[in-house]
C-alpha cells in the first residue's frame, strides 16, 4: 500500500510550512519520514545539502545505510509530537537536558542552565522539579518544544502539537510556536489550526491520499489559487468559533460566507425543488408538521404553509431580547444553513445576512421556547415584512425598515418555514454570548480574589504549585499561576508569613475552586462549538440532486447545550458564591483586621456595609437561576414531542446569571481596592497594584459615605469594559 506517491517538498532556512490535509493523506508520514522514523521505499531525503544515504534490503525496501549519518542528521531536526513522549519517570528538568547531556555530550552544567533557560521561555521555569503527571496537557507541550530547542535543531518539526489539548490550552502552545516563527526559525507544521496556516506560516501545503495536491503562500492558497479540492477541505474543516460569533453579534463585525458554502446552500435547495416536483412525499416539505405529520399538501400550498408555519410559531411573550441576543442567534442560524441540509433557498440566507449586516434587528420576545420555534419564528416574520424591528436606532415596522434598507420582504418556499423555526440557533447563539461573559470574569475572579488575600494577609504557601499539581486538573493549574503571578512580590503578604496556621476557605481554595470552574466552562466551550458547527435542521436533505435522501431525526434536540448551561450556571454560581464569602471577611473587623465596614470613621459612616447585603442577595437569586433547566420536561404537539431540552431556557438564565456575578465580582472588587487603602500602595503586588489603579482611575477612595451605587456600577464597567489578562503580568 502506498502512503506517500510523488512527494517533492523543499524548505529553506526560515521558511514556516504548514502541511495540512484530512485524516490519512500522509502528513505525519511525511514528516516521520524526513526524520527517518519512517523510511520512503523510493526517493531521497536531503538536510541541510546532505542526501541520507540509503541502501535496499533483500527484500526491496529501502533501510538507512549509514546509522552514525543518521543520528548526526536527526540532531539537526527538532521533533514535537502529538502524544508530548516525554518521559514519565523524569523531572521536566531530567526530559529537556537528556538529549544535550547524553546525546551531544555537553557539560551537565551547561545543559542545565540553557534547559532553564529554554524553560523560562516557554513560562514553565517553575515546574521545572515537577514530573509529567503534575502537569497539563498543553504544560506537557511546551516541556516538548523545549527539550527539542535543546538539541540546537537547525529545523523544527510539529506533528499536530494541539490536536490532543483541550481547547483553553491551544492558545499557549500556538503562542510558543508563533515566537519561533517570529524569531526566523525554519518549522514543518502538521496541523489542522487554520489560524496558525493562514497568519504565522509563510507556505501551505495541502495533501491528498498521499500526494501534495497543491502549495503556495497562505494568500494565494486562502485566495483564488488553492485547487478545488483544498476549497473543500477548508471549507468542511472551517470551524465557527464563539468568540467569532461574538464579534459580529456585539462588536458590529460583518458575516460573509464562502463560495462553497453558497455552493452547498444552493445544492441542497435544488433536492428540495426535485421533490416538490415529483410528488414525492418528504416531512416538512410537503407534510404537515408535528402531529400533523402524516397530512400530505399540495404544491400550491407549500408557500402558504411556510408562511403559516411562521405567524402560527410567532407566539412568543415577555421582554424582548437584547439587539446582541438577536444577532447571535441570527449568526448562528446563518452558520447552521451554510452546510447545505436544509434545503433553504440563497436568497433566505442572504436576506437573513441582510438583517444582521444591516443593522436591522427584529423584536423577539424573551420567553416562550422549549427548546427551539417561537424565536427563530419572530426573525422570520421580520424578513417577510411583518412586527417590529430596531432600525437606526428606532422601533419601526419591520416592512418599512426593509423599504428603506432597499429589501423587499422575503416569500418562502417549501420547508423554509420549518427549517427557520428548527434547529439550535436560539440556544446556541444566545450560549456564545454567555461563555465570553463567563471567560471574562473567570479571569476578573482570580484578580479581585487575589486583592481580598492581600488585604486580609493571606498565607501564599496554599497556592504552593508542588501542592496544586497533585490535583492534575488544567483549570486549578491555571487559576494557581494566575494568583501567584498576582501576588508572589507582595511585601505585604511576604511580612504575613506565619500569622496564622491556615486561612479560611474562601481565600485558600481560591484555585480549586476558581479552577473547577475553569474545567467546567472548558467543557461547556466544546459543546458549544460543537453545535454551532453542527447541523440541526429537520428533516435534512442529504445527498445530491440526482441522489438525495430525506431524512427525520432529532438533531433540534440540544440537550448538549442544554446540559453543559446547566452545568456552567452552577459553577458561575459557585464564583459568585466564593467571592460573596471573601467580601464578608473584608467588610467584617472580627475576622479582617480592618476598620469596620472598610470605613475610617464608622458609626457616623456605614461605609461598605450594605454592599455585602446586594452581593448575598445576588447569591441568593443565583442559587434559583442555577436549577437545571434540563430537568424538567413538558409533552407538547398531541404527545409528538415528548422530551425537551429546554435548552433556549437554560442559556438565557445563564445570561442572568453571570451578570449577577458581574455585580459581585465587581462589589469584590470595590471592597477589596477599599480594604488595601488601609495597608498603602507600597505594601502591595506589582499585579494587584495594577488592579487596585486600575479601578482608581474610575472610582475615588471611599472617605465618607457617599452614593454607592454609581460606585458599584463603574467597577462593573471597568470589569465589562477590560479583559484582566493585563493587570495579571
Amino acid at each position: 500500500m502506498e502512503v506517500l506517491k510523488g512527494i517533492s517538498l523543499q524548505a529553506h532556512q526560515g521558511d514556516v510550512i504548514s502541511i495540512l490535509g484530512a485524516s490519512g493523506s500522509g502528513k505525519s508520514t511525511l514528516l516521520r519520514c524526513i526524520n527517518l522514523l519512517e523510511t520512503p521505499d523510493a526517493g531521497v531525503v536531503s538536510v541541510g545539502g546532505e542526501t541520507i544515504e540509503m541502501k535496499r534490503h533483500a527484500r526491496g525496501h529501502q533501510l538507512a545505510a549509514n546509522p552514525r549519518q543518521i543520528e548526526r542528521l536527526r540532531s539537526r531536526l527538532g521533533m514535537v509530537f502529538q502524544s508530548f513522549n516525554l518521559w514519565s519517570h523524569l523531572t521536566v528538568l531530567q526530559n529537556v537536558i537528556e538529549g544535550p547531556h547524553y546525546v551531544l555530550k555537553r557539560d551537565k552544567k551547561a545543559c542545565i542552565a540553557q534547559a532553564e533557560q529554554l524553560l523560562d521561555r516557554v513560562g514553565l521555569l517553575n515546574r521545572k522539579d515537577f514530573y509529567p503527571a503534575q502537569l497539563s496537557g498543553g504544560q506537557q507541550q511546551r516541556v516538548a518544544i523545549a527539550r527539542a530547542l535543546a538539541m540546537d535543531p537547525e529545523v523544527m518539526l510539529f506533528d499536530e502539537p494541539t490536536s490532543a489539548l483541550d481547547p483553553e490550552l491551544v492558545g499557549e502552545v500556538l503562542k510558543v510556536m508563533r515566537s519561533l516563527a517570529e524569531e526566523g526559525r525554519t518549522m514543518l507544521v502538521v496541523t489542522h489550526e487554520m489560524g496558525f496556516a493562514r497568519n504565522v506560516s509563510n507556505r501551505v501545503v495541502f495533501m491528498h491520499q498521499g500526494t501534495i495536491d497543491c502549495q503556495g503562500t497562505p494568500e494565494a492558497m486562502f485566495g483564488e489559487a488553492g485547487s478545488a479540492r483544498f476549497k473543500q477541505f477548508i471549507s468542511s474543516h472551517h470551524q465557527v468559533e464563539p468568540v467569532a460569533l461574538v464579534q459580529v453579534a456585539r462588536h458590529g463585525a460583518t458575516l460573509t460566507l464562502s463560495d462553497s458554502a453558497w455552493q452547498r446552500i444552493a445544492q441542497s435547495r435544488e433536492i428540495v425543488g426535485n421533490i416538490v416536483a415529483a410528488g414525492q412525499v418528504a416531512y416538512g416539505i410537503n407534510t404537515g408538521l408535528g402531529a400533523l405529520c402524516n397530512i400530505t399538501l399540495s404544491e400550491d400550498e407549500l408557500s402558504q404553509l411556510s408562511r403559516n408555519t411562521l405567524l402560527s410559531h410567532a407566539c412568543g411573550v415577555g421582554p424582548v431580547l437584547a439587539k446582541p441576543e438577536v444577532r447571535a442567534i441570527l449568526c448562528a442560524a446563518i452558520a447552521n444553513y451554510s452546510h447545505g441540509k436544509s434545503g433553504v433557498s440563497e436568497a433566505l440566507v442572504q436576506q437573513l445576512l441582510a438583517l444582521l449586516n444591516l443593522q436591522i434587528t427584529p423584536q423577539v420576545p424573551s420567553q416562550g421556547s422549549v427548546g427551539y420555534l417561537t424565536h427563530m419564528a419572530h426573525i422570520g416574520l421580520a424578513m417577510i415584512g411583518i412586527g417590529e424591528v430596531e432600525w437606526q436606532g428606532e422601533i419601526v415596522p419591520a416592512q418599512q425598515a426593509l423599504a428603506q434598507a432597499g429589501l423587499v420582504p422575503y416569500r418562502p418556499g417549501a420547508k423554509e418555514g420549518l427549517s427557520l423555526v428548527n434547529g439550535t440557533p436560539c440556544m446556541t447563539g444566545l450560549a456564545c454570548l454567555a461563555l465570553d461573559d463567563a471567560e471574562r470574569l473567570l479571569d476578573w475572579a482570580d484578580v479581585t480574589g487575589a486583592m481580598s488575600f492581600e488585604a486580609l494577609r493571606g498565607q501564599l504557601v496554599a497556592f504552593d504549585p508542588e501542592v496544586l499539581a497533585l490535583k492534575a486538573s488544567p483549570g486549578i493549574q491555571r487559576s494557581g499561576e494566575r494568583l501567584r503571578q498576582l501576588l508572589s512580590d507582595s511585601p505585604l503578604l511576604k511580612a504575613s508569613v506565619g500569622i496564622r496556621t491556615q486561612d479560611a476557605l474562601s481565600l485558600r481554595s481560591m484555585p480549586q475552586v476558581h479552577g473547577a470552574c475553569r474545567d467546567q466552562f472548558s467543557h461547556a466551550v466544546r459543546q458549544v462549538e460543537t453545535e454551532l458547527n453542527a447541523c440541526t435542521d429537520n428533516p435534512l436533505v442529504l445527498g445530491t440532486p440526482q441522489a438525495w435522501r430525506v431524512v427525520s431525526q432529532s438533531n433540534p434536540h440540544g440537550e448538549s447545550v442544554a446540559m453543559a448551561c446547566d452545568l456552567l450556571a452552577i459553577a458561575m454560581a459557585e464564583l459568585g458564591s466564593i467571592a460573596e464569602r471573601r467580601l464578608d471577611r473584608l467588610v467584617n473587623p472580627l475576622v479582617s483586621g480592618l476598620p469596620p465596614f472598610l470605613v475610617a470613621e464608622p458609626g457616623v459612616n456605614s461605609g461598605m456595609m450594605i454592599a455585602q447585603y446586594v452581593a448575598a442577595s445576588l447569591c441568593a437569586e443565583n442559587r434559583q437561576l442555577a436549577q437545571p433547566a434540563v430537568l424538567d420536561n413538558y409533552v407538547t404537539s398531541g404527545l409528538q414531542e415528548d422530551h425537551l431540552s429546554l435548552g433556549t431556557g437554560s442559556a438565557l438564565k445563564l445570561l442572568k446569571l453571570v451578570s449577577n456575578v458581574d455585580h459581585i465580582i465587581a462589589i469584590e472588587y470595590l471592597l477589596a481596592a477599599q480594604a488595601l487603602e488601609f495597608h498603602g500602595e507600597s505594601q502591595l503586588a506589582a499585579g494587584t497594584r495594577r488592579a487596585w489603579q486600575h479601578l482608581r482611575q474610575v472610582v475615588e477612595r471611599w472617605q465618607q459615605d457617599r452614593w454607592l451605587a454609581p460606585d458599584i456600577a463603574c467597577a462593573v464597567a471597568q470589569i465589562k469594559a477590560h479583559r484582566a489578562d493585563a493587570l495579571v503580568g
